[in-house]
């Protein structure tokens, strides 16, 4: 499981880049700032599936082995576990309908005001990341009831599809702008 989802991350975000890159000629080493920036962010956002196994207050099965495994810095066992045991993590900040718009008003200001290829690769990458997650559960699950956990109110399923369209159409708007 840990191998697929960690391919399938890296394939989206090749093709992505790559169709980016097509269009980019023009910035040429300039695309490796970008590439780097890309790969970077592809896994960035997976820190909270770390940080959540490793909360003190978090006392489940998965957690204390992966503490265990941590302080006998077996980092290595650490992510294939995490990798692993993820679809158990519902409850990942990172991964919210909270910080998602966080994410892409963070994507805005890099693209329009910093310049920096390797921070529109980084956010970019961030973004693709979190909505490859929530079309891969929406078309096999149907639900993306993990995504709303923050919320109070239940979210039905059409609410859910207009909210992962919305934030489809603003990043491909957002990648208009690294063309």
């Amino acid at each position: 499981m840990f191998k697929k989802e960690f391919y399938s991350h890296l394939l989206v975000t090749f093709i992505y880049f790559i169709s980016i890159s097509f269009f980019n000629i023009r910035l040429g080493f300039g695309l490796i700032l970008l590439w780097l920036g890309a790969l970077v962010g592809t896994f960035l956002l997976d820190i909270d599936h770390l940080l959540l196994c490793l909360d003190s207050s978090n006392k489940t099965w998965w957690a204390e082995k992966s503490r265990y495994l941590w302080n006998k810095k077996r980092y290595k066992e650490v992510i294939f576990y995490l990798g692993e045991t993820h679809l158990e993590h519902r409850t990942l900040t990172f991964h919210s309908a909270l910080f998602q718009p966080i994410l892409l008003l963070l994507a805005f200001f890099v693209l329009t005001s910093t310049g920096s290829l390797f921070g529109s690769g980084l956010v970019m990458s961030l973004n693709l990341h979190l909505l490859k997650d929530e079309w891969q559960c929406f078309l096999t699950e149907g639900r993306l009831d993990w995504l709303f956990w923050q919320i109070k109110g239940r979210i039905n399923q059409r609410g859910e599809k207009i909210y992962l369209l919305t934030t489809t159409f603003i990043f491909f708007l957002l990648s208009r702008l690294l063309l």
